[in-house]
């Protein structure tokens, strides 16, 4: 009898470590990584580009709104040039979100504010944008584009504009494929709330011809607090169902540490955590995670930000500008320091090969 108790007892303390043992990282594989930068506020972009760098990342984004490029004094493609310059020298591919939407405004030029989407006038402008930018980025190594920055922000607001977005997204979408070839990704970016939910049909709909599902993914609730890190596989696993045969491009995710917004240093942490956990899980899907932001930002960038998505009447002001401010993976002030999740991060993507 004792005999065989010692021998059940083996048998359950085997069964139980197998239970506990951690699954290993998955290698990165076909994987791409990125961090949206920002610089601490006595860092120069360089120190924060060589540290991103130094965790492997394989993209830098950009969003580049086309009245950046257009403006009402004649073109600037002052960006584009540094853009041409800077990441081929090293050897760091760049993507590009040329946007005529940002954030819950239209980004056309002044001359065609008025215009819908599909007016040939306004389709044949934004061609004529894309061969200049074409020529400007001879250099870069694009990894792709993304034709609109969270796009339902400002079409769920003027739900007739989403047909003529479609229209315009298709005929700019398939001129890229004709400068760079058809090989060359294209999307549009929406948020997670508009797609698994508010404007779901709208947005497979708009979805219909491209390449990647664009997502930018935030796990808060309705008023900027945060839900549990481990939401995060509910959440982005109603997506890949959504669209089973397309790639999930997830351009931007964060976790804000504001205590305005119920979070902390340890739960971005292991949001880190849940994310990779779950990349590992659906590698074959998830083809690419943007993290954003590098840094906190400033008070006046977040002030622009309030002002930029109208926001100054929110009932929940002080958490949304929490959740701007407090995304960063490292502080702002002076060089600033790592936050707990900046040193998972580091440890996550080591772990498979970046």
């Amino acid at each position: 009898m004792r005999s065989a108790l010692i021998s059940v007892s083996f048998i359950f303390l085997l069964a139980s470590c197998s239970k506990n043992e951690a699954t290993p990282p998955k290698n990165k594989g076909a994987r791409q990584v990125a961090v949206h930068i920002t610089q601490a506020e006595g860092n120069s972009y360089d120190t924060e580009f060589n540290r991103v760098k130094s965790l492997g990342i394989d993209v830098v984004p950009f969003t580049i709104p086309w009245t950046m490029l257009e403006t009402g004094s004649g073109f600037d493609f002052s960006i584009l040039d540094i853009i041409n310059y800077y990441y081929p020298a090293h050897s760091t591919k760049v993507s590009i979100n040329l946007t005529p939407i940002y954030a819950v405004s239209r980004a056309l030029p002044s001359d065609l504010q008025a215009k819908a989407f599909n007016d040939p006038l306004v389709i044949a402008r934004f061609k004529t944008l894309i061969d200049s930018v074409h020529k400007r980025l001879a250099q870069a190594s694009i990894n792709n584009f993304v034709l609109g920055l969270e796009v339902d922000n400002y079409l769920n607001n003027h739900q007739a504009e989403w047909s003529a977005y479609k229209a315009f997204y298709d005929s700019a979408g398939a001129y890229i494929k004709k400068r760079w070839g058809a090989a060359m990704p294209v999307g549009v970016e929406t948020t997670w709330s508009s797609a698994a939910y508010n404007s779901k049909e709208n947005i497979i709909s708009l979805n219909q011809h491209s390449d990647m599902m664009v997502l930018s993914y935030y796990p808060n609730q309705s008023d900027f607090t945060v839900k549990p890190p481990t939401a995060v596989h509910a959440d982005v696993e109603a997506i890949i169902a959504l669209y089973p045969s397309m790639p999930v491009f997830i351009i931007e995710t964060g976790y804000q540490t504001s205590a305005s917004c119920n979070s902390s240093d340890e739960m971005q942490k292991q949001f880190i955590i849940e994310m990779f956990k779950l990349w590992d899980l659906h590698s074959d899907k998830i083809n690419f995670i943007g993290f954003l932001w590098l840094t906190d930002l400033s008070d006046q960038v977040v002030a622009q930000y309030v002002t930029d998505y109208n926001a100054s009447g929110f009932p929940s002001l002080n958490a949304f500008k929490g959740y701007l401010q407090t995304t960063g993976l490292r502080t702002y002030a002076g060089g600033g320091t790592d936050k707990p999740a900046f040193t998972q991060l580091k440890s996550e993507l080591a772990s498979r090969g970046w």
